[in-house]
């Protein structure tokens, strides 16, 4: 859990790399996935997913943690629906908040967008 709490602290910083689908797409698990259990980090990708797909808010819980993805309208880039949205997170000690952009894909799996619409943050 200390991988998790100094994640959160912004101790750590999060890979550039794109986790896989099984997982949210904000950093949430990506830099601490080794601390979380796997239904905390299930729970956090589902809950990612519905909110991109249906674009309302969607929470989540687990183990001592737990979250909210607050999804903005939805736009189109490239042919490709995409959302920006922040995926906040807490503990009993901390509460932080992301904000991202992704794009659905071909396969229609949602992947980090690397373009930026300002009216859409």
């Amino acid at each position: 859990m200390a991988t998790a709490v100094a994640w959160l602290a912004g101790c750590a910083t999060p890979p550039a790399a794109a986790p896989p689908d099984n997982g949210p797409l904000v950093p949430v698990t990506a830099a601490a996935a080794e601390a979380l259990r796997p239904e905390d980090r299930a729970a956090a990708a589902a809950a990612e997913r519905a909110a991109l797909e249906e674009g309302r808010a969607v929470g989540w819980s687990g183990s001592g943690i737990s979250g909210l993805i607050t999804p903005r309208p939805a736009w189109a880039e490239d042919g490709r629906r995409c959302r920006a949205y922040s995926h906040s997170v807490r503990t009993a000690t901390v509460t932080r908040e992301w904000r991202a952009a992704a794009c659905r894909d071909r396969a229609g799996h949602w992947r980090m967008s690397t373009g930026d619409r300002p009216d859409a943050r």
